[in-house]
């Protein structure tokens, strides 16, 4: 087993909080249930929204390059093809569940999905399973080793003018043809962190410009309820900042030699099930609270939060205990695995 790198599953976890924070103070500005607190709410959703989703992609691409490229930048083509198929089982099946469940509570919700819509999902993915879509197809892009072939310094220049040309796209294309162009310098970047110790982004002089205009711009925008993510080009620019900071403040303190943890490092060894089963808990527990008449903003929030994350995370670990988890998160793999270990027993035979 390959040891765990601990600084980023402490940043992965702090990562997965932002995630679930944001859809359930989504959930509460779209209720309207305390118009006097709105501006607070919004403030801090549009504070998280401006990063979280380009860090995630950071991360995806640096463990994208970690798991399946060699040393000699050589692709471990089986792997990948092996791991794109359990991501493309895990959303389609949680896809159905969330599809049926807001069919279930339609009515309670604040936004409904159609009969017909689990039959587009290849096309067109239910609300925040968009992501999972996006990951998908990334693996697929950078499958192909083109992007080696030309120089990182051009590749990230290039892939951040079509994110910010991304901008101006309408959501017509189908596909996610719109997110996946904005998203893929993100992507690139983590990759770029993996291959090179010595990332340009990283050099203290670049960092601190990239920083404090980040954080410049989003004190400006968040004090004026202004959703940074909506804004073309500033988006890139603080998403690039405030993640790039992030990253290394988590590495400077949770370095590998470190046996201090934070308890996010449980969070962030469970991120894709934390991911796909909150989009299930964020809604229900919402309602759940309303019921029992618990109205008080700030702990209506911490509960919902608190609850969407331990609830998966349990769930995650009592599966992996019971020996059901890869069944439901990598069955291809699973199924390999076990293959591989029946053909290794006969020939010991």
């Amino acid at each position: 087993m390959k040891k765990r790198i601990r600084y980023l599953d402490e940043l992965k976890g702090f990562v997965i909080i932002c995630v679930v924070l944001g859809h359930v103070l989504d959930g509460y500005i779209a209720s309207a249930y305390w118009p006097e607190q709105n501006n607070v709410l919004t403030m801090l959703f549009n504070l998280i929204y401006s990063y979280h989703m380009p860090l995630c992609f950071i991360l995806s691409g640096y463990f994208y390059y970690l798991a399946y490229f060699t040393k000699d930048g050589e692709l471990r083509d089986k792997k990948l093809n092996l791991h794109v198929a359990d991501f493309i089982s895990v959303y389609i099946f949680f896809s159905i569940i969330f599809w049926i469940s807001k069919l279930l509570m339609s009515g309670n919700v604040n936004s409904n999905v159609l009969v017909t819509d689990i039959l587009w999902i290849w096309n067109k993915p239910l609300p925040s399973f968009w992501y999972l879509y996006v990951l998908i197809a990334f693996y697929c892009i950078f499958k192909f080793n083109w992007w080696s072939k030309v120089s990182p310094i051009w590749m990230l220049v290039f892939l951040f003018v079509a994110s910010i040309i991304s901008d101006f796209m309408t959501w017509s294309y189908g596909f996610e043809i719109k997110r996946i162009i904005f998203y893929a310098f993100f992507f690139y970047i983590g990759i770029c962190i993996k291959k090179s110790k010595q990332f340009i982004l990283f050099q203290r002089q670049i960092l601190f410009l990239i920083g404090s205009l980040a954080i410049a711009l989003c004190t400006v925008f968040s004090i004026r309820g202004v959703q940074i993510n909506k804004v073309p080009f500033v988006n890139v620019v603080v998403a690039l900042g405030i993640s790039i900071l992030l990253w290394k403040l988590f590495e400077k303190l949770w370095d590998n030699q470190s046996d201090e943890k934070i308890g996010l490092h449980l969070l962030g060894e469970n991120m894709l099930e934390i991911y796909v089963t909150h989009i299930l808990l964020t809604a229900a527990i919402r309602i759940v609270l309303h019921k029992i008449k618990i109205e008080i903003p700030i702990l209506c929030i911490l509960l919902n939060t608190l609850l969407s994350i331990c609830i998966p995370t349990m769930c995650s670990i009592i599966m992996k205990k019971i020996g059901i988890h890869d069944f439901i998160f990598r069955p291809f793999s699973f199924h390999f695995d076990k293959t591989k270990k029946l053909i290794d027993n006969k020939e010991r035979i």
